[in-house]
This record gives structure tokens, sequence and C-alpha cells, in this order.
């Protein structure tokens, strides 16, 4: 089925090599974690690693402008898409309005040659920081691995065609619809982050609801890289950042392809980047009317636990 969707090329007439090949080796590596050595043996070919390196490169990008478009789909244009996902999480957890989950995640590289310090982030490596909005399914609605890893979260969000999406919606008074990210987002009212102080029990208990019902974005990206090993830290591409964010968008439309078709998968990984919040700086400088708005919003869900 993937095959026939990116059809694929067998290569020049010096370097023939049958499209299926060309496949299976791109899927190992992404997979395996990159060692193109092994996967060359894997095959039995005698190849060089560039011409390994250069197959997975031109694979990769013919997947990324054929596979993703009809595998990662911003789901929220449609109204029977956003029922049933606010069904799911309101039966579920009891919150109304919740269409999607979201959360960053780091993708690892060597050392970049370029711009060496936008990719250095806070635990002193070198990575990507990749944007990652799931539905109640696990399906990854919206990727974006653009940014250095000395961007934060809240930076890659407010930067991204989603937030626009979801505030050009709210200026045509579509206001009952929201994502849930954890505190490393700003309250908006089409995004509601925990309380920031749960010193009483009704925000501790919103706060623990809120942290139960976002696990499921959490155990996304935990699929994601259990299955998609180039993606782990331990890996650590030699590949430039931009490769990067291509292998993420293909690994991500790998990931719903395999959630269609039930194909299991028990390597879950735990993420080890846990998000700091935003200063008091960057909440003050929030637009104060649709801050009050969200705080509105997220005080009414919390009361509603009451009732």
């Amino acid at each position: 089925m993937i095959l026939e969707t990116i059809n694929l090329p067998d290569g020049s007439r010096s370097t023939y090599i049958p499209s299926i090949l060309r496949f299976a080796i791109t899927i190992e590596t992404l997979g395996g974690g990159g060692y193109q050595w092994l996967t060359g043996n894997d095959f039995g070919l005698a190849l060089a690693q560039s011409t390994l390196s250069k197959i997975v490169s031109e694979t990769t990008n013919v997947m990324e402008a054929k596979l993703c478009p009809l595998w990662i789909k911003w789901s929220l244009s449609g109204e029977n898409e956003k029922s049933e996902i606010k069904q799911w999480f309101y039966q579920k957890f009891s919150i109304p309005g919740v269409v999607g989950c979201i959360d960053g995640t780091h993708f690892y590289l060597q050392r970049p040659r370029e711009d060496e310090q936008i990719f250095f982030n806070r635990k002193g490596k070198h990575s990507v920081n990749a944007m990652v909005i799931c539905d109640h399914k696990m399906r990854i609605m919206a990727i974006n691995a653009r940014y250095g890893g000395s961007a934060h979260d809240s930076f890659v969000w407010k930067h991204s065609n989603e937030r626009q999406f979801f505030e050009n919606t709210f200026n045509v008074r579509e206001h009952n619809y929201w994502l849930l990210g954890d505190s490393g987002y700003p309250l908006e009212p089409w995004l509601l982050s925990p309380y920031r102080s749960s010193s009483d029990e009704t925000k501790s208990h919103f706060n623990n609801v809120h942290a139960k019902a976002r696990n499921v974005i959490e155990r996304c990206i935990g699929i994601l890289k259990g299955r998609w090993r180039i993606l782990l830290e331990e890996r650590k591409s030699c590949y430039e950042p931009i490769k990067i964010a291509t292998f993420a968008n293909v690994c991500a439309a790998l990931h719903n392809i395999c959630i269609y078709y039930n194909v299991e998968n028990e390597n879950i990984l735990i993420e080890d980047f846990p998000s700091y919040g935003l200063s008091e700086s960057q909440i003050s400088s929030e637009n104060n009317a649709m801050k009050q708005l969200a705080i509105n919003i997220r005080d009414d869900i919390k009361n509603s636990f009451l009732t």
C-alpha cells in the first residue's frame, strides 16, 4: 500500500536498487536508529555508507511529500471529528470541549555545524524541540520539528499554524473547544493548562484530572519514539536538523498508519524532559481580556466537578 502511494524510483542505472529494497532500507534505518552500516549488512548489500545515506535521504523526501499529507491530518475542520474527540474526553474525564492534547518533545542530534546555540537545550545537549498534537486515539494531527532545542514549548506553539487556526476560529465566535497542555504552555481560551498553584482542593483535583487526560499525548510520543528509534536521545543522529525534521514528519505518518492498521507496539518510552512553567513576566505579557476569558473557562470546568 505504501509503496504504491509513494511510487519510489529504482535509482539511476549505475546505482540500481529496486524500490522495495530502498523502502526496506529506509524503514530499517528509521526503526533501528540510523546505524546504516548495520542496515547494509542486514540486507546483504555491498553498499557504501554514503550510498545508504543517499537512499534514506531520497526515500524520506518522497515519503514526506506523499505520505504526510495523507496521514497527518488536521481533523478539527470537520464537526464529526471534533464531536467524536470531545465526547471521548468528556465521557472518560468529565472535561468538556477537549479536541486534543499538545506537548513538546526533543529529538537529539550531534553538534550542528551551523547555529549551534539554537539547538543547545537546557539539559546541555543538542536537539530540535518538536511540537506534537494528538487526538484521543493517539493519532498525530500535527507535528512541528522546525525549531532548535533552545526554543521553549510556548514559543513553538505561539508561532505555529495550529495556534493561528484556533485563534482564527475563536475570532469568528467558535468558543467551545480547546487543547490540553502542561504548564509549559500559556493559558488561552483555546488551550487549557493546569493551575500554577493548586493550594485548594478543587484546583488540585482539576490538575489531577487534567494530567490524566493529558497522558494520551505522553503515551503517543512514547510509542512514536519506541517504534521509530532514530528519534531517541541515545542515537544522537548525525543528520542535519532539517533532515531530522523530515524524519520526524515521516515517522509521525508511519505512526498513524500503524494505528490505522492496528499494528501492536510494546515499546513505550517515558520522556525524561519535564516541561517548566512560564514565568510571571511571560504570563503578564498575554492579552488581559483573553487571559481572563481563559481563566473563566478553566474555573467553570473546575467548578463543574463539584456538581
